[in-house]
């Protein structure tokens, strides 16, 4: 029997009911955040040695020379500091452990998957202490490259582990609304509910997540490839692919085996025009690639080099910072992996030709709007200069989250069926009625920390209000 979401009312009638032990179940939270604060503030003011313009910045001052940027003393920085938010980390996960411990039978919140999650996060964590350790004095470019391709990607880990730990508060979404849970389960719901704690919870998450979307995308592309919440690759093939995004999974019926939709009757996803195939083109040597537009195309050589590509079916994630210039990206067709792209610093005149990539990290970009935009789960936005908002209508199964920019911008959207608009400041039973009608509907989910009505216009963090 296909499982159909409950009806608004019976479900606002459920959140309104709410759960005998959640004022113990709150208690204990309450407790969490007070000894946990200090924790995530010192955590936060320890992060300079990765979000260092200077590090990030240090290849292109050195003219590619990884071995001059290390002399610099980066190993001996990083390590520092990757110790002490280690050491942080540890304090935060034995307080962690004793408030899931404390908590009420019944409550979502018993689960171990939180401690687990941060267990495999420390120990990733460790695995990297040892790397960087061996990276002082490397004396050749072979080996000194890929150090530091390690030490951008790697310590992005280290100072998320916390704000993934933090993570565990979904669990009061699942308490207090079971239908909405169940209507939101599995891999979309777990993604959904994750990236909505991030963004709507606590204070100190949803800053540490913001200060992701700042500055360059390397170390947002990082922190959406390292810092995930129980998804663990299950098979070899998962294994070496690369992992999705925190916010990236689409809220769109899956296929069963027999190619049907396992979420009832509802047709309209099945409908939408598909997204031009980016397969068309036969692999070949990236090398061989003629390119029309040569800052893409030099951005593509670049990353191929980097990550050791050779093959235009091999490239599966590229970050390009494009300097203020306006770019053709039809060439992007030639690479079919393609599944993760970050842009920023650049005007996108046609976003159709970013269509059939998963995810796109767009920041500090101009752009006219997003019709004609398909087959993309996932979009994060950071100081986006959007021309026409109202054109994420145009989405369909799309996850939008939008970091940083101007809360003005998005007011048109609140109280839109389509897109629908999830923002801090919403009561249980509108958040419950607007998550359902996305769910329900497939139209794309636009959630940010901006707040509208009686709170109207609270600046995002970057933001600004005019």
């Amino acid at each position: 029997m296909l499982n159909r979401p409950l009806s608004l009312t019976a479900l606002a009638s459920m959140l309104l009911a709410g759960t005998a032990f959640a004022a113990d179940r709150d208690a204990l939270i309450a407790e969490f955040d007070a000894s946990t604060a200090p924790l995530v503030r010192q955590s936060k003011a320890i992060e300079h040695g990765w979000d260092d313009k200077a590090f990030r910045n240090g290849l292109e001052r050195h003219n590619g020379d990884a071995t001059a940027l290390l002399r610099e003393g980066w190993v001996s920085r990083f390590l520092q500091d990757a110790n002490a938010q280690q050491q942080l980390a540890r304090q935060y996960r034995a307080h962690l452990g004793s408030m899931l411990a404390a908590m009420p039978t019944g409550s979502h919140c018993q689960s171990q998957a939180p401690l687990t999650q941060m267990d495999t996060e420390l120990a990733a964590i460790d695995a990297y202490i040892q790397r960087l350790e061996g990276y002082q004095g490397l004396s050749s470019q072979e080996q000194a490259y890929p150090a530091v391709m390690d030490m951008t990607i790697s310590h992005a880990r280290v100072v998320s582990v916390i704000s993934l730990g933090a993570t565990f508060r979904h669990c009061v979404l699942l308490d207090e609304a079971p239908a909405l849970a169940k209507g939101l389960s599995g891999e979309e719901g777990d993604a959904l509910a994750i990236n909505l704690i991030s963004t709507l919870a606590a204070e100190d998450v949803s800053a540490l997540m913001a200060e992701a979307g700042k500055g360059d995308n390397a170390e947002v592309l990082a922190a959406l490839m390292e810092a995930q919440a129980g998804q663990t690759p299950t098979d070899d093939t998962a294994k070496s692919s690369i992992a999705k995004p925190l916010i990236a999974q689409p809220l769109m019926p899956q296929p069963d085996t027999a190619g049907q939709s396992s979420q009832g009757t509802d047709n309209r996803v099945a409908d939408t025009p598909q997204a031009p195939s980016l397969s068309a083109a036969s692999p070949q040597l990236i090398s061989a690639v003629t390119f029309t537009d040569a800052a893409l195309g030099g951005c593509i050589k670049e990353a191929a080099r980097s990550m050791s590509v050779t093959m235009t079916d091999e490239l599966e994630l590229l970050q390009c910072d494009l300097n203020g210039k306006s770019v053709k990206f039809a060439d992007l067709r030639q690479f079919p992996a393609l599944s993760m792209l970050a842009l920023s610093n650049t005007h996108i005149d046609d976003i159709t030709t970013l269509s059939g990539i998963d995810n796109l990290i767009l920041s500090n970009v101009t752009l006219t709007g997003f019709d004609g935009l398909l087959d993309v789960s996932s979009i994060q936005l950071a100081n986006a200069d959007v021309g026409d908002w109202l054109s994420l209508a145009a989405l369909k199964g799309t996850t939008v989250s939008i970091k940083s920019g101007n809360c003005d911008d998005l007011a048109a959207l609140d109280g839109r069926d389509d897109p629908v608009l999830i923002h801090k400041g919403l009561d249980s039973r509108e958040l419950a009625g607007r998550m359902a009608r996305s769910e329900q509907s497939g139209v794309a989910t636009v959630m940010t920390r901006c707040s509208f009505g009686a709170t109207r216009l609270a600046e995002l963090p970057g933001g600004t209000n005019r």
